[in-house]
């Protein structure tokens, strides 16, 4: 089951939040009733879980993602998160090196090896609430430092997830076009690991 951009937004009662809340409780409906024919045994959500990267709205995911889980009768091992510009939370980020708009050669310096921890760090609270969930951090890539929910591969039985994490240049309340990189450096250290595949 893939998903994305969910932007939950902690004690929100506007009437957009209203309507969230009931397309999210149908969806859980939804899969509570479908069969083993159609009942995914993983669960994706590719970005902006949060809607500012704070705890509240985390803890309003983790509440419904926790329903989902059960609905689908899986446990968090199966349930893969990857972080978006709407995950981002850090009041001090103004403080870091960023990158020239549409300078890949900066952006590319700047994640050039492990990830610098203040550049992590702008998603903590995306990855607390990924430790409370239980989610289990991707694997390390050689030179890419310890494991992290913020990016890397997780292996399962019959697919390999590799969390492309895009937005180490995103910040709260500016525009993110022309901001989102991957980093070719990372990307180098995931093809010299074996995780990228180049077609003959």
């Amino acid at each position: 089951l893939h998903l994305s951009d969910l932007h939950f937004r902690g004690g929100e009662s506007s009437r957009a939040g209203s309507a969230r809340e009931v397309a999210l409780r149908e969806l859980i409906g939804l899969a509570a009733s479908w069969d083993g024919e159609w009942r995914p045994d993983l669960v994706v959500v590719t970005g902006d879980i949060a809607w500012a990267g704070t705890e509240g709205d985390y803890r309003a995911a983790e509440e419904w993602l926790r329903r989902l889980l059960g609905a689908l009768n899986l446990d968090p091992a199966q349930l893969h998160l990857c972080p978006g510009n709407h995950d981002v939370y850090d009041p001090d980020a103004e403080q870091l090196a960023w990158p020239a708009e549409q300078d890949t050669t900066q952006a590319d310096n700047l994640l050039a090896g492990p990830v610098p921890p203040q550049r992590q760090g702008l998603f903590r609270e995306f990855e607390a609430s990924c430790r409370r969930l239980g989610v289990p951090p991707s694997e390390a890539v050689i030179g890419c430092g310890d494991p992290t929910a913020l990016w890397g591969v997780r292996r399962g039985a019959d697919v390999d997830i590799f969390v492309c994490n895009s937005a180490w240049f995103a910040r709260a309340k500016v525009e993110d076009r022309n901001r989102l990189w991957l980093g070719l450096p990372l990307l180098k250290h995931v093809e010299a690991a074996g995780h990228l595949h180049r077609q003959a």
